[in-house]
């Protein structure tokens, strides 16, 4: 469907949904994260929603990139098994969480340049509802 949009619109800005990225991190995260590498993305990712100025997303940003530098090994770790000869990445939803942030960053605060964009779409689930 975004590819759909782009081709139709080249120009169009899309504002990612702060509120589901907030919700798939905390599934992935669980609610007790079992890593302090978990535990600390999950403290960041719970104030995504709080972002109303260049200068609190610019805090917020610190915060991740601080994050990423003291976990970057964490997350790049990887297992092998002997028997498939497969890797895969040990902690793969920490690592998950944080990727589907640093993917959508580009696309996660328009809204702070224009007031007519919604910072979710909470509001249009509930149209779509009624």
């Amino acid at each position: 469907m975004l590819k759909a949009i782009r081709e139709v619109l080249p120009g169009a800005k899309l504002q990612r949904c702060l509120v589901h990225i907030q919700r798939d991190c905390r599934i992935w995260l669980t609610n007790r994260p079992k890593s302090s590498a978990g535990y600390d993305l999950k403290q960041i990712t719970s104030k995504i929603h709080l972002i109303n100025s260049h200068y609190e997303l610019s805090l917020w940003l610190l915060n991740l990139n601080k994050w990423h530098q003291e976990y970057r090994e964490y997350i790049n770790q990887k297992s092998y098994n002997l028997e498939t000869e497969r890797y895969w990445y040990t902690h793969k939803m920490v690592r998950r969480s944080f990727m589907t942030i640093k993917r959508a960053l580009p696309n996660m605060f328009y809204y702070l340049d224009n007031p007519k964009i919604p910072k979710s779409t909470i509001l249009l689930n509930l149209f779509l509802v009624i």
